[in-house]
């Protein structure tokens, strides 16, 4: 069992590395921490084994500033920097950096950034992303378009928004709940059910007029629901939920 501790000032991706950390077997998070003081305090207290660090954290110190104050104060602590495409980082262990984490990667990235086990998976299917780095360019619109039509053919379609702090789908796509974790489209792609882990609930949307058209409230407030999937024959929606029960 990994111990980590994960130092992020940005709470939308303090969150969504959380939820990575969580379902992921072999990993126990020890604490988040947003400041370099309290951060240098945990690993001394708590000698995680290792530590994810924000390279484009904000404050008085960078994350390249407190990855060399981990590795001298814990020299045998892993220490794994979190970054995104547009800033590449090369592992240094002489300047404390033993591995990068790209953001947004997946479970086996962070896995095999964290020096978890080995993982042996085959991808299957295809990636097809949409890009243009100028904003108002339509993209958002054309992954929807896309994705819509993929599965109103009987593909199995997985929708991402890799902007992680400002990302266009939710505004695309708006429910009336809080914290939508997953999604997954009906056979025929006319409408999509997506979970809101923190409302504890799940919606209907219709694709083509973008409007909730059903919810369900669970009856449990603790449940958090999470991933949702279609079942192979198309006419069950399955969900499961962070805290185990969720009291349908």
């Amino acid at each position: 069992m990994k111990r980590v501790l994960l130092i992020e000032d940005l709470p939308q991706v303090a969150q969504h590395l959380q939820q990575m950390l969580s379902r992921e077997k072999e990993a126990e998070l020890v604490a988040v921490e947003s400041e370099s003081d309290a951060a240098l305090v945990r690993v001394t207290t708590e000698k995680p084994d290792a530590v994810l660090i924000d390279a484009l954290l904000s404050g008085k110190s960078t994350g390249f500033d407190i990855a060399k104050r981990v590795r001298a104060a814990s020299p045998g602590t892993r220490i794994v920097m979190v970054t995104v495409p547009q800033r590449p980082i090369d592992p240094k262990p002489d300047q404390g950096i033993d591995a990068v984490f790209v953001l947004p990667g997946g479970a086996n990235e962070l896995a095999t950034a964290l020096a978890i086990g080995k993982r042996d998976v085959r991808l299957k299917g295809r990636m097809i992303v949409c890009f243009s780095p100028k904003g108002g360019s339509g993209k958002t619109t054309i992954a929807i378009n896309l994705a819509t039509i993929l599965r109103r053919r009987g593909h199995s379609v997985a929708l991402m928004d890799r902007v992680m702090q400002f990302g266009s789908l939710r505004h695309a796509l708006q429910v009336p709940c809080r914290g939508v974790d997953h999604m997954d489209f009906s056979a025929d792609g006319r409408y999509l059910v997506a979970s809101c882990e923190f409302s504890a609930q799940l919606v209907k949307v219709d694709v083509a007029t973008r409007k909730v058209v059903g919810q369900l409230k669970l009856s449990n407030p603790k449940g958090m629901p999470q991933d949702v999937r279609l079942s192979p024959d198309g006419k069950i929606f399955y969900t499961s939920g962070a805290s185990g029960k969720l009291d349908l």
